[in-house]
């Protein structure tokens, strides 16, 4: 029986932002690491059409991990993110011109859905080296946080599901004339050493 796939997403520009750092990661990942084939997707920064799209994906792949990427601006570091909240509260509209403000993401579903992924041993063996990793317990109020909790709610128990905000990259911060930056070159690498976390093989160079 052939290996079951890993999905990896990613999102499009959104706001003031010229580029998206989990776009150019996404591009730089290999088609397939530890025997798994890597099947990749950009979702569009579309709070109508982003949770959809990941439910297509999800059962036309159906694969046993789901890694999500985003940009989190204003962090310096790679931050996998522990749950995902139930509240919409956008501080800007999305690319669609939505905005919704203070409202739970699912009516009465719980306030917090923990990731299935196994974070706390992944982060005791730092596959990643010396690239900067720091966890988080705030995935935000955006589209972000508004796909992982759809993520945490649909996929199936086999399917271990994160979410990774990722810093600025060389480009992105180019734009920004400044702030936080953690080149591409040490992002990716990072990202396949979660990526491929117990699967039994080592993450092979990007």
């Amino acid at each position: 029986m052939a290996p079951p796939p890993l999905l990896v997403t990613a999102f499009e520009p959104f706001g003031d932002l010229a580029s998206n750092p989990s776009e150019a990661v996404l591009a730089r990942l290999p088609p397939r690491v530890a025997g798994h084939p890597v099947r990749r997707a950009v979702l569009p920064v579309d709070s109508l059409i982003a949770p959809a799209q990941l439910r297509g994906l999800l059962d036309v792949h159906q694969p046993c991990r789901l890694l999500l990427l985003g940009v989190a601006p204003n962090r310096a570091a790679l931050c996998p993110e522990r749950q995902a909240r139930n509240l919409l509260d956008f501080r800007i509209p999305d690319n669609g011109g939505h905005q919704p403000r203070a409202r739970p993401i699912v009516p009465g579903a719980p306030n917090h859905l923990p990731t299935t992924w196994p974070l706390d041993p992944m982060l005791e063996a730092a596959p990643w080296g010396d690239a900067p990793v720091r966890p988080s317990d705030d995935a935000g109020e955006f589209l972000c946080n508004l796909v992982y909790y759809h993520a945490l709610r649909i996929a199936p128990p086999t399917t271990l599901t994160l979410f990774v905000h990722l810093p600025p990259d060389d480009r992105l911060a180019a734009s920004r004339k400044g702030g936080p930056c953690v080149p591409l070159g040490i992002q990716t690498p990072a990202i396949l050493a979660m990526l491929t976390f117990g699967l039994g093989d080592p993450a092979p160079a990007p």
